[in-house]
């Protein structure tokens, strides 16, 4: 039996006992990040799908806007030896919900748009010191937003792109528990 352990895991049979230590604790350390990633990810989705679904149904309130403008951020995404620049609109307001003041940034849940063009387009409809319709959540009235809903082709993107990052980062988790099982077999 263990002839055929060390035949499927031959480069791993040379391995010290402290060597298969350290990969086993690495394996675990690394299965734990990933997985946690994953999780955050699936968590931050969820809440921003549920959101978006429920948030027309929200009660409004009127609010300031305080702040606005186009912030620029490097895109992941290169082509070539080109770098591209993303825009998004940073719109802050405040509001008040049962003589209590808010503080808040969301403009949507599920993004209704991208470019440069779009962005200045939105500071320019959320100019500070208008007078806006803040939608809250009534269980939780500190979350807020002003453009509530999404579109049926962002909220689609918005779950591809979770269920993408999801599936890599759970497949990561997955490659590092087989390589714990392996590296604990070889040690037989």
């Amino acid at each position: 039996m263990s002839k055929v352990i060390d035949k499927r895991n031959n480069k791993l049979s040379g391995l010290s006992p402290k060597d298969r230590r350290i990969r086993m604790i690495l394996c675990i350390i690394f299965g734990v990040l990933f997985l946690v990633i994953s999780l955050f990810i699936i968590a931050t989705g969820y809440y921003q799908i549920r959101y978006g679904i429920h948030s027309p149904k929200w009660p409004d309130v009127h609010g300031k806007v305080v702040s606005s403008q186009v912030v620029e951020g490097l895109d992941s995404s290169k082509r070539g030896s080109m770098r591209r620049y993303t825009y998004l609109p940073e719109i802050y307001y405040s509001y008040g919900v049962s003589k209590i003041k808010y503080m808040g940034e969301n403009l949507n849940f599920i993004q209704s748009g991208v470019g440069e063009k779009w962005a200045t387009e939105k500071v320019e409809e959320y100019s500070v010191n208008k007078t806006i319709k803040v939608f809250y959540n009534q269980n939780d009235p500190q979350v807020s937003v002003l453009e509530p809903g999404g579109s049926l082709k962002y909220m689609l993107l918005t779950i591809s792109t979770l269920i993408i990052f999801s599936v890599f980062f759970l497949l990561l988790t997955y490659a590092c528990c087989w390589d714990y099982q392996r590296v604990k077999n070889a040690g037989i």
